[in-house]
């Protein structure tokens, strides 16, 4: 019997099965209100910017005081892992569950420094404000 015909086709087969499998990761760039739980406890917001640039996302926290932080990320499906490096010098890592769609875009997810042995939770929420700076903060921060 000549199966070696079938080869060719069981390969294009598996090559679009592959890539017709392959999703593109969800668009979550935008500017977020973050609000989150401080080492201390004490809950504190922020302003956070999402830039995408494919599966990748930068990311840039401001506090009240005017103090950034500043990270990059890679998407994996519905999550998010970012390194971030605090305005101290001080590097940490987030990771965040990706949920909604559009403007209703939430990300929930859990942060930690190093050593710290702890980790403290975060949830960004999308936001219809025209900058970063109008996102307007009511806590005190980190």
């Amino acid at each position: 019997m000549r199966w070696w015909f079938l080869l060719p086709a069981g390969l294009l087969s598996l090559v679009v099965g592959v890539v017709a499998g392959v999703q593109p990761p969800p668009d979550i760039a935008g500017l977020y209100l973050c609000d989150g739980r401080a080492p201390d406890g004490e809950p504190y917001q922020c302003a956070t910017e999402i830039v995408m640039y494919a599966d990748q996302a930068t990311l840039r926290w401001r506090f009240h005081d005017g103090t950034e932080a500043t990270g990059i990320g890679l998407i994996s499906a519905n999550v998010v892992s970012v390194v971030f490096k605090l305005d101290n010098g001080t590097i940490g890592l987030s990771s965040y569950i990706i949920t909604g769609r559009g403007d209703d875009r939430q990300l929930t997810g859990r942060w930690t420094l190093p050593g710290s042995g702890t980790t403290h939770s975060e949830t960004l929420t999308k936001t219809k404000a025209p900058s970063l700076e109008a996102i307007s903060l009511d806590r005190i921060p980190l």
